[in-house]
């Protein structure tokens, strides 16, 4: 299978079986993404885009500006791995995606591993961009009628207990089931420091 097909003004790439795509496209400097799942939209055009700096007083906004450039791929099949918790073993089998990003700032990459279920993605910058993280742009449009499963802090003396007694946040948490227009308002939310 071709897990890498160059569209109009981006970049189309698949999962090991091809049953999750992420589309990601470039439209006058600005970058956005698009997942679907068998041909079905999960994630509707969204665009990214964060803003670092080298102090906290001062970021550059790399949401604007961008231009794709070459794509490179690395597959992992059949890789077992031990996970910290109550699951012993995982296996992943996934596409990482790495996408190089000219942009007017500093140029970057953006790291996209895809798997049959879902996908992640990551900024990749240069040390000279700066280590602050100032703002976060990057949106997630979900389809309608949709369902998000979230956990809001893990209980499990095991995980407080290997994070010296804080409240931790882990994927073993018990997630609950929600309406996202219920429980996720859209809008700008603030970086805590």
């Amino acid at each position: 299978m071709e897990h890498i097909v160059k569209t109009q003004n981006g970049y189309d790439l698949f999962s090991p079986k091809g049953s999750v795509c992420v589309s990601l496209t470039e439209e006058g400097g600005r970058l956005f993404y698009a997942l679907k799942e068998n041909g079905r939209a999960k994630f509707d055009r969204s665009a990214l885009g964060i803003t670092i700096g080298k102090t906290e007083a001062a970021g550059v906004d790399y949401s604007a500006g961008n231009r794709l450039g070459t794509v490179t791929k690395e597959e992992t099949e059949n890789r077992e791995f031990t996970v910290y918790g109550r699951q012993e073993k995982r296996v992943e089998n996934s596409v990482c995606y790495t996408v190089a990003v000219e942009n007017e700032a500093c140029a970057y990459e953006l790291q996209i591993k895809v798997f049959d279920d879902g996908a992640a993605f990551r900024y990749l910058f240069p040390e000279a961009a700066g280590t602050y993280v100032m703002g976060e742009h990057t949106e997630f449009t979900l389809e309608d009628g949709c369902t998000v499963y979230a956990s809001f802090g893990c209980r499990h003396p095991g995980c407080n207990t290997a994070l010296n007694g804080h409240d931790a946040l882990c994927y073993e948490c018990t997630y609950a089931e929600y309406d996202p227009k219920e429980k996720f308002v859209p809008g700008e939310y603030e970086i805590k420091r």
